[in-house]
């Protein structure tokens, strides 16, 4: 992992893109996926510095960032027909890295087609333990920890899913005459 301030005089190098996937905010920071799922971009609030963290080892399509079951940093990715689903671990020098936590075949949670369905991440529902993804017959949303699929919408090129869950407008406590 490396880091670089972010101050006028201070770069940061990235040979890559922001993905324009879902980002989160964990504690004070904000994590980004880059290019094609391969690193992490994360940006401490508070101390105002930027890192780089390298993805876990799957990269056969677009892996996203997500909360953890433990509400830290989680990274999915689809390799072959099977989900991957890693925690980032931040302890002491000892203990800093990615963690595999659950492993789940993608076949039987959809109607059988011949070839496979391909599927891509395409986002996830902060709050819950729900991830969207996209196959060649439509958008399905994935409950991780029970493993039910619901098909939301048909295929249409959806590139990633931004939900949200409510929306509160402030209240403006001035009375109108």
């Amino acid at each position: 992992m490396s880091t670089a301030d972010l101050s006028s005089s201070t770069t940061m190098d990235l040979s890559s893109y922001i993905e324009t996937k879902p980002s989160i905010l964990i504690g004070d920071s904000l994590y980004f996926t880059l290019e094609l799922g391969n690193a992490i971009l994360k940006y401490d609030l508070v101390g105002q510095s930027l890192s780089v963290i390298d993805a876990p080892g799957v990269h056969d399509q677009m892996g996203i960032v997500m909360v953890a079951e433990d509400g830290g940093l989680g990274f999915a990715a689809i390799e072959g027909n099977n989900l991957h689903i890693w925690s980032w671990l931040a302890g002491d020098g000892n203990s800093v890295g990615w963690t595999p936590r659950r492993v789940i075949q993608l076949q039987s949670l959809f109607p059988v087609h011949n070839p496979p369905i391909q599927s891509e991440l395409i986002g996830f529902a902060e709050g819950t333990d729900t991830l969207f993804l996209e196959t060649e017959v439509g958008v399905f949303t994935l409950e991780i920890m029970s493993g039910k699929t619901r098909k939301v919408c048909e295929t249409d090129g959806h590139y990633t899913v931004l939900p949200y869950m409510r929306f509160c407008a402030p209240v403006n406590s001035m009375t109108m005459e």
